[in-house]
């Protein structure tokens, strides 16, 4: 899969499964970040985060059954509207079931706004045990020098 853009993620994730979910970023328009500049926000597709994973599951082999944390690719994949994360999750418990840990940046406004289904029967459903979510994201408030809009 060819990914539009610098592939960011924390240290923390060095050793972690990399999955392109989102390109570009909802915002883009800190002043104090140039990350995802010039690069449009859009989702991959289903069948492009698919293809992703046959491709990984054909390179790897039998190591695809030893990755057990994802990280998830994108300057916001929490943007997604729960139904789109939920069908992303399902692809990944489909070519890499002993994944325990999905993590992803997220903007606080977007995890504030995340009512369509994420809470309750939808995630119950997909039988997923906590942690399974590590949202980054950044906090500003108490820090005048940053526009309320930029969080």
């Amino acid at each position: 899969m060819k990914y539009n853009g610098t592939i960011y993620r924390p240290p923390i994730e060095a050793n972690t499964f990399l999955l392109p979910i989102t390109e570009g970023c909802t915002h883009n328009s800190c002043s104090f970040c140039k990350m995802y500049q010039g690069i449009p926000f859009r989702m991959l597709s289903i069948p492009e985060v698919e293809d992703y994973l046959t491709e990984t599951k054909h390179s790897y082999g039998r190591y695809c059954g030893r990755i057990q944390r994802v990280y998830l690719v994108g300057a916001d994949p929490f943007a997604l509207s729960a139904r789109n994360l939920l069908e992303r999750i399902d692809l990944i418990r489909k070519y890499l079931p002993n994944v325990k840990t999905i993590t992803m940046y997220a903007r606080t406004d977007n995890i504030a706004s995340k009512s369509d289904g994420w809470q309750g029967g939808d995630i119950k459903s997909k039988d997923l045990s906590l942690p399974f979510f590590i949202c980054r994201g950044i906090s500003v408030s108490g820090i005048p020098a940053f526009r309320p809009e930029c969080i």
